[in-house]
């Protein structure tokens, strides 16, 4: 069965991947291609101008920058590996399902995922969402098995996936954060091993950019990500495009590096903070909830146009999971609590970093494999009463049925 769904899973993605639009239709995929395109071309990790720059972080345009090394440079190419990465990550659900809540609900969450239409869209684009997925699935069931065994194998695997991922997405590093506090109560003598793996992946690149880019942080796009999300002009949904105010303005023009830019976009979002702290923590409140909304956030235009269908794609497939998972993580099965509150640390996690920053769905999307596999057993259990109802339901019309073909033989 789980073979079938994988097969299912992948032609999927594989018909939506192929349809797509030869053109890059976002600024932020353009500019991974390209870091991707310089680094294969021996370029370095450069800008346009050719001068060093850790303004995307580096873990997405070094895997394209590989597959480029292979020949799997076009767009066509990259979205059929992302296809393969995507199926993988349903056959990492279903691991994960099936060591935390048993076989059942596994192809139960496995049949889920191959179809909810945001793991289906994703893998068509070129952006770091279905690689970063697949490095946190991987990087929890590696956690959960060496918390289960003591593997250190098990954790040094994790500690490599959770840096990888931190290298796509610095953010995610809370989530390392929320797998270091689970495994200080569920076994201990993992965490040595996953602060040391983390820090020999990700200290470097650090390092790199502190010497190269006049920033000791693992990009440069942190601050002008907290001012998007923190400036006298925000909203619930900001837009990059939104006018600078002149002050900082001129004082972007003037800086000499990529890092002291990042640092005035920082220090004009603390200010604002620090002088409107009502407006902060109300819109913040709005931010953190916003992160897990039904609908999908306003954006650009792209592949997809944002109307109405499609709003009620995202309703009717996200909400009621989002309903199951309340109800699986409420009625979670003793042996399954300590898997559920990982997951929950890794919803909080996200949730603070996105109510400081700015939230968009598809900073989320990482996390819906979660919701999917909290979501699968109280699903499985729904299933199995409705069939019980039809099965009673359609004995009692055969047996109703043979009752008035007797009598009318009579």
């Amino acid at each position: 069965m789980a073979a079938i769904v994988l097969l299912a899973g992948f032609c999927l993605r594989l018909m939506i991947a192929t349809r797509a639009s030869g053109e890059l239709q976002w600024i932020d995929e353009q500019q991974y291609l390209a870091l991707a395109q310089r680094l294969t071309a021996g370029e370095g990790y450069s800008n346009e101008a050719g001068a060093p720059t850790a303004f995307r972080p580096p873990g997405y345009p070094f895997l394209l920058a590989g597959l480029g090394a292979l020949g799997l440079d076009s767009a066509a190419s990259i979205r059929c590996v992302q296809v393969l990465l995507g199926t993988l990550t349903i056959w990492l659900i279903f691991l994960l399902g099936q060591a935390v809540f048993g076989t059942a609900a596994g192809i139960t969450a496995a049949a889920v995922a191959a179809v909810y239409p945001y793991f289906l869209f994703i893998p068509a684009t070129l952006l770091p969402t279905t690689w970063i997925t697949l490095l946190v699935m991987g990087a929890t069931l590696c956690l959960i098995r060496a918390a289960d065994t003591g593997s250190i194998l098990d954790a040094a695997c994790s500690g490599l996936l959770f840096s990888a991922a931190i290298l796509t997405r610095p953010s995610f590093l809370l989530l390392l954060l929320a797998a270091i506090l689970w495994s200080l109560v569920r076994c201990r003598k993992i965490v040595p091993v996953l602060l040391l793996i983390c820090t020999i992946l990700t200290l470097p690149w650090a390092i790199r950019n502190a010497v190269r880019v006049d920033r000791f942080h693992l990009s440069t796009n942190g601050g002008r990500n907290l001012w998007l999300g923190n400036n006298p002009g925000t909203s619930l949904n900001p837009n990059a495009s939104m006018p600078i105010p002149r002050f900082l303005e001129i004082s972007l023009e003037n800086a000499q590096t990529e890092g002291e830019r990042d640092r005035l976009y920082s220090t004009a979002a603390w200010n604002h903070i620090k002088e409107s702290p009502g407006r902060y923590a109300t819109l913040a409140l709005a931010k953190g909830a916003a992160l897990w909304r039904w609908d999908p956030s306003p954006t650009t235009g792209g592949y997809l146009k944002v109307n109405r269908s499609i709003r009620w794609i995202s309703i009717l497939s996200f909400g009621p999971l989002f309903l199951f998972a309340i109800i699986g993580v409420a009625s979670a099965p003793a042996p399954a609590r300590s898997a559920v509150t990982l997951w929950l640390l890794y919803a909080l996690g996200l949730t603070v970093v996105h109510a400081l920053f700015f939230a968009k769905v598809r900073f989320r999307i990482p996390l819906d494999g979660f919701i999917i596999l909290a979501a699968a057993a109280p699903m499985l259990r729904c299933a199995q009463i409705l069939y019980r109802i039809a099965g009673k339901f359609g004995s009692g019309i055969t047996t109703e049925r043979t009752r008035e073909r007797t009598a009318h033989a009579e």
